[in-house]
């Protein structure tokens, strides 16, 4: 186990005791549950029970299961060979599974029925064991899980006391199977808190059942209603079209049980291949799943229960629907695999089993997760109405601005809000309306605004939203008004995080230097003496010598001073803003520090998912206009603000433009790496386990065919070109399964500064990687060879597509075969590897700076942090709230922003503030000062238009004639 990861969860525990005695309890309970089926088999007391069970499973390639799978059955405490029949269904198995039960059958003839059908899903294979249950009882364990050793005991026990059950449920715990790990973590455990459970059917509500897996049913229930598992329900909800099918057809007078002394442990295998895993590959979960099955059971229980959906059946629905909301909001790429006409079939059975389920079940919905977000999403987005109230969040506060970060949902309008600080209107510093879209149709907006609190630090804060006052969240609790200096209580800085020093902690990656940190220090190092900095690297790295002998005041990352100085550090600066840079300690280090992300290479994807759970990022650095306006815009999927984000350029790109060569003539082929290639994170840092199956994916098959291509030492030699395979550092570890050919030479991140090899470079093959920017910022040309994009942007990866198009953006020719991959490399060589058009033009257009002052930029953005905003209000913003508060016919806020407008707007914006001033003092019948005005107005139809009203609202009707006569003539004669 990584050495770090064990000094953080000690960190933690030492820091959260609660954490550590809870972790500890769950570590002696997993270490007591193993140890107790370990053993079970060796108890030798067999108990009489009362009834007879029969297990129906359905086996397709479980060799590797099945025998713990019998032994926790034929181990029972209740008399196995009495009262338990296993009907295993092999469902055409191509491994030994059938081999493997007839063993076991051969032990327990009486007991065990082995029966053989073709290849035809789970539920075929479960409604044929069906025809072969004689019992009173029976169940549907999976053959790759395992049970409890009291299991059937303790629910032969509750039946003989509950004489009118007619369906049970069990407690799902997951086993991991890589780590052995037991965890009692399902959403739905909660129907086991208070102990063994009897409900009528008509008082179920919270208490509903999804599983076959982890009931009991009546056989003769199911026989004589003719329920039967649905194939087209794979794979995700056959289990819960079952039960409510079974809910919904058999005796009402019945009761339902639920046992909590028994446990059903569902195995999470190791290699991603559960039943459940699978699900979202599947095409029928987004249209048969949904109309034949959950649309299916709130139309037929509302028909049977006189017109009203009853609430477990809305709940049990509403608990599959949340995956899918999860999963989709905000990631259009997870249903990329979709088309269409798919897609909309898919969005419109969502509206309609939204029309079955009442905005009260949804409030009152706590699972999966959801919190007030997904509650929000789906009354404004799915059912359309408008939310019922409005909750706040005090997410941040910016001690160095005075500013509160305040943020709260709202349906897809623009709604009137008004923040009050002692009854005063405050204009928000900077706003933001981050656009949530399911499918790429939006349907929650996410306010956030930057509140100033200077001035009033021992005011009152409230929020209005569409004329109600909302409630904030502070910490978890929510108040209806919050003092400035409560807020700031909540985010006081930790003792072990205070500093009266200036110190800022720089590092690229933990095992890596060589990119934006690492030159940036090196400007800071030899311009800004006086700035206190230190670099922070693992001196394991390749690079720790080089720099040490330049004069890095280097830092051991892990290391006991390396924790000191970063608790003490006022920003951490760094090109990756991954968990063990921007949340070392797991406290995002009590909100005392500003993160400056500097990137590692330019966004040109959308990695909003991903970035906008970084809580403490305040300085976000960009190097061309379209990546800045992706990130910091108001259509942005991004949380960013605009004075949160900095057009800099990269400091390291000040470097490479001095002495850049490319007469060389090499070609570097540097493709980026996959999510789904590579193995998970181990540990602390950025180091990953090893995907045993990587010669088995589409990556490697596809890079080691072009670099053995025949074709490609034929058209290096023939132009005399050199040959360099770079691949990113996630895919090094990988490199003794690629058969490279001699004349390749092969770069490894310790071979040399990354830099000099793009400046010897001629050109560039890659696949999605943004090092394309590099070579493009040397004026040289880019093959994009994407052989797998729609798994890429499918999911497959870490990203989805963003604003750069590689028809209309790329800096090169993108292909997406070898031949035509090869085509193009042809055509590159003849021309020496030089770019042409439209690549030329894209080239020069792309990056603003070219000054070699990137570097100071980025200092002057970071020294800006701690500096006051230079316009407390910004124009634009309040144009926008004075707008809506005219379209909402507020004439006090109306009056009040008008006038603040008068005295910070630009002419154009004055003229129109102050004819909105004029307004509102008519409407709030200010008539006196409103005549005194005209006087000074030499706009003759804007005066008669307001003494028009004046006349009209004094009851003056010669006036108000008067007036309207000269009106009308005026615009007549115009």
């Amino acid at each position: 186990m990584d050495i770090n990861f064990i000094k953080q969860k000690t960190r933690k525990a030492i820091r959260d005791p609660k954490w550590a005695i809870k972790r500890t309890a769950t570590l002696c309970k997993d270490i007591y549950t193993s140890k107790k089926i370990k053993y079970r088999k060796y108890i030798p007391i067999k108990h009489k029970g009362h009834y007879q069970y029969t297990v129906v499973s359905a086996v397709y390639n479980v060799e590797k299961y099945l025998d713990e799978y019998f032994e926790s059955l034929v181990n029972q405490s209740l008399d196995f060979q009495k009262h338990i029949h296993l009907v295993l269904v092999d469902d055409g198995s191509t491994d030994s599974s059938a081999a493997i039960i007839k063993k076991w059958q051969a032990r327990y003839p009486d007991n065990i029925h082995y029966y053989y059908k073709e290849n035809g899903g789970q539920a075929s294979a479960r409604n044929l064991g069906l025809q072969h249950v004689t019992t009173e009882w029976v169940t549907f364990i999976d053959p790759d899980d395992f049970i409890s050793i009291d299991y059937f005991l303790n629910i032969d026990r509750f039946i003989s006391k509950e004489k009118n059950i007619s369906l049970i449920g069990c407690p799902l715990v997951f086993f991991f199977e890589d780590t052995h790990m037991f965890r009692d973590s399902h959403p739905l455990k909660y129907r086991f808190n208070k102990g063994n459970v009897t409900l009528d059917f008509q008082e179920l509500n919270d208490y509903f059942q999804m599983s076959a897996s982890t009931a009991f049913f009546r056989t003769q229930e199911i026989i004589g209603n003719h329920i039967l598992f649905d194939s087209e329900m794979k794979p995700s909800f056959e289990d819960a079209k079952f039960v409510n099918d079974y809910l919904l057809r058999t005796n009402q007078g019945y009761k339902v049980g639920f046992v909590s002394d028994v446990s059903y442990f569902y195995r999470k295998r190791s290699d991603g291949t559960s039943t459940l895993d699978g699900a979202w590959k599947n095409p029928l979960l987004f249209s048969k799943v949904l109309s034949d099955g959950c649309l299916s059971i709130l139309k037929e229980s509302k028909k049977a229960f006189n017109g009203m959906v009853p609430v477990h059946f809305q709940r049990a629905v509403l608990y599959h629907v949340i995956w899918y909301i999860n999963r989709i909001v905000d990631n259009y790429a997870s249903i990329s695999h979709l088309n269409k006409e798919q897609q909309e079939e898919f969005i419109n059975l969502l509206f309609d089993i939204f029309k079955y389920i009442d905005s009260k079940t949804i409030l009152k919905f706590n699972l999966a997760g959801s919190w007030w977000f997904q509650k929000s999403l789906m009354i404004s987005g799915f059912k359309k109405e408008k939310l019922p109230k409005y909750y706040a969040y005090i997410e941040n506060i910016d001690r160095e601005k005075q500013q509160i970060l305040l943020s709260f949902f709202t349906s897809p309008d623009e709604l009137l809000e008004k923040v009050e600080i002692d009854g005063d209107d405050i204009i928000p510093s900077w706003d933001k309306t981050l656009k949530h879209t399911f499918i790429n149709k939006v349907i929650l907006h996410e306010r956030r605004l930057w509140i100033s609190y200077k001035d009033n630090i021992n005011g009152l804060l409230s929020l209005y939203v569409d004329n109600q006052k909302v409630q904030i969240n502070l910490s978890g609790k929510f108040h209806a008004q919050l003092g400035v200096n409560q807020i700031l209580r909540a985010f006081k800085c930790p003792a072990k995080y205070q500093s009266s020093e200036d110190i800022w902690l720089i590092m690229d990656r933990d095992m890596q230097a060589d990119d934006n940190a690492e030159h940036f220090y090196r400007y800071v190092k030899n311009n800004h003496p006086e700035q206190k900095i230190y670099f922070a690297l693992s001196q394991k790295s390749h690079d720790w010598t080089r720099l040490e002998l330049e004069g890095f005041n280097l830092l051991d990352y892990g290391s006991s001073q390396f924790e000191k100085i970063l608790c003490k550090s006022s920003k951490i600066i760094s090109s990756h803003a991954d968990d063990y840079i921007v949340n070392y300690f797991g406290d995002q280090y009590g909100y005392s520090k500003k993160f400056v992300f500097l990137q590692h290479g330019i966004t040109k994807d959308n990695l909003s998912k991903w970035l906008n759970t970084k809580k403490t990022l305040r300085c976000f650095i960009t190097a061309t206009y379209p990546e800045y306006e992706s990130i910091a815009s108001s259509e942005s999927p991004y949380k960013f603000h605009r004075h949160d984000v900095a057009l800099t350029g990269f400091p390291r790109h000040d470097a490479l433009l001095k002495d850049s060569v490319n007469n060389e003539k090499t070609i570097l082929i540097m493709p980026t790496w996959r999510d789904y290639i590579v193995g998970k994170i181990a540990g602390i840092g950025f180091s990953r386990e090893l995907n045993k199956d990587f010669t088995n994916t589409l990556y490697y098959q596809h890079w080691n065919s072009f670099l053995n291509s025949e074709k490609l030492k034929e058209l290096v030699e023939k132009y005399e070109f050199k040959v360099i395979f770079a691949p990113h550092a996630n895919i090094e570890p990988y490199l003794p399964t690629f058969n490279i050919p001699d004349y390749i030479n092969i770069w490894r991140a310790k071979d040399c500064s990354i830099q000099s090899l793009f400046k010897k470079s001629t050109f560039m093959i890659t696949d999605y990687s943004s090092v394309a920017f590099e070579m493009a910022y040397l004026g040289k040309t880019v093959c994009y060879y994407q052989f797998d994009k729609e798994l890429v942007f499918g999911g497959g990866h870490t990203t989805q597509e963003g604003y750069f198009s590689y028809e209309k953006d790329a800096f090169g020719p993108v292909v997406y075969t070898e031949n035509d991959l090869l085509s193009s490399l042809e055509t590159i060589l003849k021309n020496q590897g030089q770019p042409t058009e439209p690549y030329l033009t894209r080239i020069k257009e792309t990056f603003p700076f070219r000054d070699g002052k990137n570097s100071q930029r980025v200092y002057e953005a970071i020294k800006a942090l701690d500096k006051p905003d230079e316009q407390e209000i910004k124009p634009d913003i309040l144009m926008k709230n004075l707008n809506i508060a005219y379209q909402y016919k507020d004439w006090q806020l109306v009056k009040s922003r008008a006038e603040l407008m008068l005295t910070i707007g630009n002419e154009d914006e004055k003229a129109i503030a102050y004819k909105l001033w004029l307004e509102s003092l008519a409407e709030l019948g200010q008539y006196e000062l409103l005549e005194s005005e005209l006087d000074k107005i030499e706009d003759l139809g804007l005066v008669l238009m307001f003494k028009t009203k004046i006349a009209w609202a004094k009851n003056n009707y010669n006036d108000f004639v008067q007036s309207l006569t000269q009106l009308i003539k005026m615009n007549t004669d115009k």
